[in-house]
């Protein structure tokens, strides 16, 4: 079966890149709150920086989160527009059993 996509919804691609951007990043925010050097560099003691940084951090994770988000919506948006020049994305899927080969013998 050949199948073609005609609209991209925008909010949902938009969504859906927002979340698996978080979802990539998570592992990085350890990483992320080490590798930063602290602010104040004449403080010894960096105890009372960590919720500074970790706010920092995050907030950077969000924000990153946010800018991907705005690009896949453009981008859906942008297909949205052009499909009537190229005419869509051709998916070929072909269908499968659903019942092991075993079954179907009784």
């Amino acid at each position: 079966m050949t199948y073609s996509i005609k609209r991209v919804g925008i909010r949902s691609a938009a969504m859906a890149a927002f979340v698996c951007m978080i979802i990539i990043m998570i592992p990085f925010v350890p990483v992320l709150l080490l590798a930063t050097a602290p602010m104040h560099f004449g403080v010894e003691e960096t105890s009372g920086l960590w919720p500074e940084r970790l706010f920092h951090t995050l907030f950077g994770l969000l924000l990153y989160g946010v800018f991907v988000a705005l690009g896949a919506s453009i981008v859906a948006l942008v297909y949205n527009l052009s499909v009537r020049l190229h005419g869509g994305i051709k998916l070929e899927i072909e269908l499968q059993d659903t019942q092991p080969a075993e079954k179907k013998k009784n």
